[in-house]
């Protein structure tokens, strides 16, 4: 039978059942879709903003600071991401290391650099050895800048150079090494030659060779100065007696800016001094030069034989020996232009001396001795016994080295007195007028707060803002 159909009805639709979807593929509205479309938009767009940004950051830099892009820069900066946090005991630690006759000690980039015969060490101040590499000579030398090592043995042939993260370069010559000296880019090696009896090779940071000096003399030291002067100081003999050469070159150029003579003496060690000046010492005296290396002064030995000098850029510190049998020293401290500042008997051998500006440092087997430049005043502590050496690390620490171990001694300990009597520079001036209590700014009246308000005094408008955090000051073992 045909289906019957009702005009002005709807055919009824067929009942399907669809599965249920899953929520999360629900179809959402235009709105909502609109909306975090734009959002996403919009994170899209920064993320490419951001990583333009980035790109044009490095293109800048890498084109503006190329030269620093070095890979000692980045090991050095790979060596300290360190997560340790050492526990803080308020002194350095106390460094060990193997016993030798040949040891060499040096402070680098604030750690210790230990050489011996067979080894070049680095060591934090925690006693951590944070580089070590092997070398063969039989009389290892130390010398150490802010940026490099340099280690060589003394009448042999090779010679290495390190930085902080490990050995960068090495090279053995034809002839034997007979000295050497380093400033922050610049080194320079002294050897001979078949043809001459020295010769002084300067080497850039790159470790190029800028210039060769060819000499026919002994040269006896060579000392840079800021990387743009270099003073090399040779003997020769002359109608039977010794002769000194003092010449001051441009390390670039083989061509000598000045040279001077000193006739009938000896040159052991010269030194730079504050304001372009030179200080020579020699077996019977000192002579100092000014700016324009011309002889300013000098201060004779008198037949006396110097124990020790040291060459600082405040000027010399000369030790001589006031007993033929026993033990005496004599100290004598000199300004950069040779005067006198004072002088000071000791009982006891001198071991090593430590120079600053306005004091120095006398070490003895079982004590230090603090030495005044201005008057010769003198303070004394005691340490323990066996000292062989002793260097400074900082302005605030000094480095004693013992046959198999150094110590870490800070002045302000051994000399508490003389710290005392230091004035204090940087406390904070007080006041004029007392600053208002809370209870006063409370209990003022309505309108009358303003008179009760504190300001510095020279400044009526000023407004007292928050003191600054001052953080902490920690003699830290990690340094």
């Amino acid at each position: 039978m045909a289906e019957e159909k009702t005009a002005g009805t709807k055919p009824a639709k067929p009942h399907i059942k669809f599965p249920r979807i899953p929520s999360r593929f629900m179809r959402r509205s235009d709105n909502y879709s609109s909306y975090w479309g734009a959002i996403a938009f919009r994170i899209k767009l920064a993320r490419y903003l951001l990583l333009t940004a980035l790109i044009i950051f490095l293109v800048v830099m890498i084109f503006e600071y190329h030269s620093d892009l070095t890979l000692e820069n980045l090991q050095y900066m790979m060596r300290y991401l360190n997560t340790d946090s050492p526990e803080y005991t308020g002194r350095y630690r106390t460094i060990y290391f193997n016993q030798s006759d040949k040891l060499q000690v040096g402070s680098y980039k604030g750690e210790l650099a230990v050489v011996d015969e067979k080894s070049v060490t680095l060591y934090n101040m925690l006693g951590n050895s944070t580089l070590t590499y092997s070398i063969n000579m039989q009389t290892p030398m130390l010398l150490t800048s802010d940026r490099y090592m340099l280690v060589y043995g003394l009448g042999e042939n090779t010679f290495t150079v390190s930085n902080a993260f490990s050995k960068i370069y090495s090279e053995t010559l034809e002839y034997p090494i007979w000295g050497a000296s380093i400033s922050d880019n610049l080194f320079a090696i002294v050897s001979n030659t078949m043809e001459y009896r020295s010769a002084v090779t300067i080497y850039d940071s790159s470790f190029r060779k800028i210039s060769v000096i060819y000499k026919d003399k002994l040269v006896m030291d060579t000392v840079f100065r800021d990387d743009s002067r270099v003073a090399m100081l040779s003997v020769y003999n002359e109608n039977g007696g010794f002769m000194t050469e003092l010449m001051i070159f441009d390390p670039r150029s083989e061509t000598p800016l000045s040279v001077q003579t000193l006739q009938g003496e000896m040159g052991c060690r010269v030194g730079w001094l504050d304001g372009g000046g030179l200080v020579v010492l020699t077996d019977s005296a000192l002579h100092f030069y000014d700016r324009n290396f011309e002889l300013v002064s000098t201060y004779n030995f008198e037949g006396k034989v110097p124990q020790r000098c040291a060459l600082t850029p405040r000027g010399a510190d000369v030790v001589f020996s006031q007993n033929i049998i026993g033990s005496g020293e004599l100290v004598v401290m000199l300004d950069r232009e040779g005067n006198k500042l004072s002088e000071v008997s000791l009982d006891g051998q001198i071991l090593d001396l430590v120079s600053y500006e306005d004091r120095i440092y006398a070490l003895f087997d079982s004590k230090i001795i603090r030495i005044r430049t201005a008057d010769g005043g003198i303070s004394e502590a005691e340490i323990e016994s066996g000292g062989k050496r002793m260097l400074r690390k900082d302005a605030l620490t000094l480095i004693v080295a013992y046959s198999q171990r150094v110590k870490m001694y800070r002045p302000e300990e051994l000399f508490p007195e003389v710290g005392a009597a230091v004035p204090e520079t940087t406390a904070a001036a007080q006041p004029s007028a007392p600053e208002p209590s809370k209870e006063d700014l409370y209990e003022a009246e309505p309108g009358s707060t303003e008179e009760l308000i504190y300001t510095p005094e020279g400044d009526p408008d000023a407004v007292p803002e928050d003191q600054p955090y001052e953080e902490e000051t920690w003699a830290e073992d990690d340094i």
